[in-house]
């Protein structure tokens, strides 16, 4: 399966590393890398997170690491990363 990352879950990413980095660069740069490994193990595995909050998606938590991956299975052949969060972010998010 293709592992996709959402305009949404980029734009995590990016914060993650602007704001990790401003303490530790090489940190930013192995959180990143843990975080993306991690995602991309869902093309093999895709039902590898719980069943998620929001009815359709998958949650997985990274080892390690404070940071909640959530996901959808887009297609037979594509994995959809929808979102990284925090895991001290309420999650669904408030309307």
């Amino acid at each position: 399966m293709n592992v996709r990352f959402t305009p949404q879950a980029r734009d995590d990413l990016i914060a993650i590393r602007d704001w990790i980095s401003e303490h530790n660069e090489s940190a930013a740069d192995r959180t990143i890398s843990r975080v993306i490994q991690t995602a991309m193990m869902f093309g093999s595995f895709p039902l590898l997170g719980r069943v998620g909050q929001v009815a359709g998606t998958r949650e997985f938590s990274v080892v390690g690491l404070p940071y909640l991956i959530v996901y959808a299975l887009a297609s037979e052949s594509e994995v959809d990363v929808l979102t990284i969060l925090h895991t001290w972010r309420r999650y669904p998010l408030a309307p």
